[in-house]
């Protein structure tokens, strides 16, 4: 090695062989309802928040009456689908055969791995297939 290249190994030796310094990575919280967030980012992310939404409201709202309807479909529904698993699971157990409540007409079938409840609306003509496992 020449003399010149020795002398600026020495030199880089000397200027970068001296102590790295350098401080801890301290996380800081963007989100205000985390102890230590910014209370001042509050606004900021509500913001960007409401801006990247793509969901959309619905249209209308439901009048009172509306809403009361749906609510009376719902409780006779749970009523007509509650009297339907008692009488499928009485006291013997799980009993295959046919039912009618409110307009439905409830074929229930079952087999050696799972039960079949075939559900036809006698009103419109629709036909809904529920496969169950049995465990």
């Amino acid at each position: 090695m020449s003399v010149q290249k020795k002398l600026a190994v020495m030199v880089m030796c000397i200027f970068m062989g001296g102590q790295a310094f350098a401080s801890e990575l301290v996380h800081t919280p963007v989100n205000p309802s985390f102890v230590g967030g910014n209370a001042f980012n509050g606004a900021y992310l509500l913001n960007s928040a409401a801006m990247q939404n793509d969901h959309k409201e619905k249209a209308a709202a439901l009048t009172p009456l509306e809403q009361f309807d749906e609510s009376l479909q719902r409780s006779l529904l749970y009523a007509v689908t509650s009297k339907l698993t008692k009488d499928m699971y009485g006291e013997d157990g799980f009993k295959p055969g046919h039912y009618s409540y409110a307009g439905m007409d409830v074929d229930v079938t079952g087999g050696v791995d799972s039960f079949t409840i075939t559900i036809i609306d006698t009103v419109n003509g629709g036909t809904t297939t529920v496969t169950v496992p049995n465990f």
